[in-house]
């Protein structure tokens, strides 16, 4: 597996409407293949698994591995849009420089390439900490769709749908606002993409304008999905790096990257729009 797609991972539900006192199955998934999962990632480097309902904000407390992916399972006891995130802890990763310039390059990072490629010691590897966060919208029946900062769970980087689901239908847009570090995040690239694509591939690539925000054209039914990323030198974020996963007299991170998803669906499974009754 690419360095990149190991940094691809998703939270996706096995519905995306359903009845007031249904369950959905969430699962947390890395790989290559939208969204099928190549592994499972250890329990214990979830920092938390939330579920927001307007302003009421739950502790997610029973997943664990299933298969390939990490799951837990929610009633939907109340109607209306739900959503569902988690946030894993930083990651250290090291890499050969000529593999460390790859995956820059891979992730069109252009910024962190330059700064990479004039680096003093030419021989030093990257070693960077990562961190991931991931996102996913369910609906139950009978309440009125929602939209906007109600919906924004509060992570470092995190995309936020403002339009509401009944107009994500085939043809039509998703509307989004980005925010890293509580900012608009400008100049990001938000990547778009959906099941039946090939590995590491995506639908569109849109940058972030100036107000944080992004238009995605949704051009066909089915799970959908939407990525971005900020790849940074630590430096630049005026903080020391934290070596998770590091003993003794491991080298610190001179790099950290922080990596953002979220999942819905577009139109039902029969391939109609999906409207509340």
């Amino acid at each position: 597996m690419r360095v990149a797609s190991a940094h691809n991972s998703w939270l996706v539900a096995d519905k995306s409407f359903c009845a007031v006192g249904d369950s959905a199955r969430l699962a947390f998934v890395t790989g290559e293949v939208f969204p099928v999962s190549d592994s499972a990632a250890n329990p214990d480097r979830f920092v938390q698994w939330i579920h927001l309902w307007k302003a009421d904000r739950r502790a997610i407390s029973k997943f664990a591995v299933e298969g390939e992916g990490v799951a837990a399972s929610v009633k939907l006891d109340r109607p209306g849009v739900h959503v569902f995130a988690v946030e894993l802890k930083p990651r250290f990763i090291e890499l050969e420089p000529e593999k460390f310039e790859e995956y820059l390059r891979d992730e069109k990072a252009e910024g962190a390439l330059q700064v990479f490629r004039a680096r003093a010691d030419k021989e030093a590897p990257g070693r960077e900490m990562y961190t991931k966060f991931a996102k996913t919208i369910v609906r139950a029946k009978g309440g009125s769709d929602s939209s906007g900062a109600e919906w924004r769970v509060g992570h470092r980087l995190e995309i936020i749908p403002i339009n509401p689901p009944e107009e994500w239908q085939v043809g039509a847009s998703i509307q989004v606002r980005v925010l890293f570090e509580d900012k608009p995040a400008i100049g990001l690239t938000l990547s778009a993409g959906h099941e039946g694509l090939a590995a590491d591939t995506y639908s569109t690539s849109i940058v972030v304008d100036s107000e944080g925000q992004a238009v995605v054209p949704l051009t066909g039914p089915g799970l959908w999905f939407l990525r971005t990323h900020v790849i940074r030198p630590i430096a630049d974020s005026g903080e020391d790096a934290k070596t998770s996963d590091r003993e003794g007299d491991a080298p610190k991170a001179e790099w950290e990257s922080f990596w953002a998803s979220i999942t819905f669906r577009v139109d039902g499974d029969d391939g109609k729009p999906i409207k509340p009754e």
